[in-house]
């Protein structure tokens, strides 16, 4: 019988675990000399290698829950094994929810999984086991990812200093106003001589990034143009979007200044020449290492039967899982314009590496942000199957906002019980 609980999806990413028994396998060259992909599932579980070096972690548990967060999950694990472990205070951590079955599992396994969900790490903080942000990937993801991105941190960087010589007047014009009716910020033509060239610079960068990207946009400025600067301070870095409104177009770009005056450097992140929405989370490592366990691992080639209706996709896992015998933890966050995904579907004795397939072929996470995005899986050296959010739909359109009127379309009036009849 399936679950009744709903799945709400992320947009942020949403993951999946299998957990039943280490694949043993071998790390071995390969042909051009790199670590095949069996390695870089190795290497990604790495992250929780710390799990391995305490003899408690031995201990076998079996728990579940339909629904539930991180805070508590690891509390009523601690509370089971009577090991002190907790979860970091973090904004984000907090409000990620989760779905889980795990029956006669070690807890390092375990422990594994619900980080590897997220792609968070364990840390041990004055002999207590401490879930917490990869915070070394997570600013990879505010750097900047192309070259013309790490000119606008740079001349942005630069924006800055010329913008603390000018008056407070000045400072608080620029700034994002909200007014309705009034154009947010100042026009071009009042900005400083160096102001207007590092604007034009950083324009001309984000034009040439999303140009890349296929989006190819023309945009002039001119001093009918009007600047405005948006801040927002965030736990390790400050982040800036200059917002552009010409006489008949308008764009935006934004840059990061972290707190940590290190860390304010031109280091390209993961350079891409076709950049995509760069992603925290190891769905590379792990989109290898699921061709590894494809031969590596037995219970992938076992055959199920799973027939569903209008379920999601933690109600599909929840029922494969009682059928298939494997443990599992599912992230999923409700809030957000999210639109948790129903199907009906019907997979005839097939392999569960196909049904995995299939099911992250047909879910996927619908938000006005992101728009329609995909899933990818792999596999850890502990056995455990994740799932990530893939890359974009480049396929899909999105709904029309509230509102919106076709060109050429005109608006009918229902007519109400109050209105008096139409005339003869």
């Amino acid at each position: 019988m399936r679950s009744k609980k709903t799945c709400a999806l992320t947009g942020m990413a949403l993951a999946f675990c299998l957990a039943a028994g280490a694949a043993q396998a071998q790390q071995k060259p390969s042909a051009n000399g790199n670590l095949d992909g069996l390695a870089l599932a190795h290497a990604a579980a790495g992250r929780n290698a710390l799990l391995e070096n305490d003899a408690r972690l031995n201990l076998r548990v079996s728990i579940k829950r339909e629904a539930t967060n991180e805070d508590e999950a690891v509390s009523a694990l601690g509370r089971m094994t009577k090991i002190k472990m907790r979860v970091e205070d973090d904004k984000e951590t907090e409000l990620a929810q989760l779905a889980f079955r795990f029956q006669n599992a070690p807890l390092k396994n375990v422990l594994d999984s619900l980080a590897a969900v997220y792609g968070m790490l364990w840390v041990r903080q004055s002999g207590v086991w401490v879930l917490q942000a990869d915070h070394a990937r997570r600013r990879d993801y505010h750097r900047p990812h192309t070259r013309a991105q790490a000119e606008i941190s740079r001349v942005g960087r630069e924006l800055l200093k010329e913008l603390a010589k000018q008056p407070a007047e000045f400072q608080a014009q620029l700034h994002k106003q909200d007014v309705p009716g009034h154009p947010d910020g100042l026009p071009f033509g009042e900005l400083p001589s160096a102001m207007q060239s590092q604007v034009s610079a950083m324009l001309a960068a984000n034009l040439r990034d999303r140009a890349s990207q296929g989006d190819n946009i023309t945009l002039a400025l001119d001093n009918n143009s009007y600047v405005s600067l948006e801040k927002s301070d965030e736990k390790d870095y400050t982040h800036y979007r200059i917002g552009i409104s010409a006489s008949e177009a308008g764009t935006g770009f934004s840059f990061n200044v972290f707190h940590d005056p290190a860390e304010n450097n031109d280091r390209i992140v993961h350079y891409q020449d076709q950049p995509t929405s760069a992603s925290f989370y190891p769905d590379k490592e792990d989109g290898a290492s699921r061709l590894a366990a494809l031969n590596a691992d037995p219970r992938l080639k076992q055959r199920f039967s799973l027939r569903m209706r209008y379920a999601t996709l933690a109600d599909a896992l929840h029922a494969l899982a009682s059928r298939a015998g494997f443990d599992f933890a599912a992230y999923y966050q409700d809030r957000g314009a999210i639109v948790p995904e129903r199907k009906s579907f019907a997979f005839v004795n097939l392999p569960l590496a196909t049904v995995l397939d299939r099911l992250a072929a047909l879910y996927g996470i619908t938000t006005v942000f992101h728009g329609r995005q995909t899933h990818t899986w792999g596999e850890r050296a502990s056995g455990v199957v994740v799932f990530h959010l893939g890359p974009e739909d480049p396929n899909f359109k999105p709904p029309p906002e509230p509102g919106y009127l076709a060109p050429g379309a005109s608006v009918i009036k229902r007519p109400l019980p109050s209105d008096p009849p139409d005339p003869p």
